[in-house]
């Protein structure tokens, strides 16, 4: 490897240290509304989530502001600024109250910065330690192998494949099942 090379990959690791480290996780707020929204409304978020665009705000904000125990939202806020969303929908049936869907949404300006790993592993220390949940559930779209890796990297192995799940962009496409249990 040439020495330019190297210097270049140690600077990107000691950026994407710094700018990890540097996001303040939190409850999301009813106020955090729009700038959750504005990252949703972004094309490469929507289109590997189930979100749509053009989507109403008051929906999201209303979901914020119940603050019940079965939907937890945190931020991840860089510099004052809101730049992802990670949450865990809590099954409300008895026998199923030990498990959580989460979904995860980042800003595409913030992406490969450690920041999504960050947000993920929050969550899952809040889901094990705090919460109680000894299982974590998700679909992923099948050819979202940067999310696919996060979930992995995170302990989330594939359960399952399932086919023509959800209409993108005027196409049925496959999701992964994928799921993390506490040990």
């Amino acid at each position: 490897m040439s020495e330019a090379i190297k210097l270049y990959d140690e600077k990107e690791i000691r950026q994407e240290k710094r700018s990890a480290d540097e996001v303040i996780m939190r409850r999301a707020l009813p106020e955090d509304t729009e700038a959750i929204c504005q990252i949703i409304q972004q094309e490469s978020v929507y289109k590997d989530t189930l979100q749509y665009p053009y989507r109403q705000t008051e929906h999201k904000r209303k979901r914020l502001a119940e603050f019940t125990d079965h939907a937890i939202f945190l931020v991840a806020v860089l510099e004052g600024s809101v730049i992802g969303e990670v949450g865990v929908n809590i099954e409300k049936n008895p026998r199923r109250s030990y498990a959580g869907n989460i979904s995860i949404i980042l800003d595409e300006n913030y992406r490969s910065m450690g920041i999504a790993s960050k947000m993920l592993s929050t969550l899952v220390e809040l889901s094990d330690n705090w919460l109680g949940l000894k299982r974590l559930e998700l679909t992923v779209f099948y050819d979202n192998n940067p999310a696919i890796c996060l979930y992995e990297k995170h302990g989330f192995k594939v359960e399952g494949r399932l086919c023509q799940y959800a209409l993108r962009a005027g196409k049925y496409v496959d999701v992964l099942t994928m799921a993390r249990l506490k040990e």
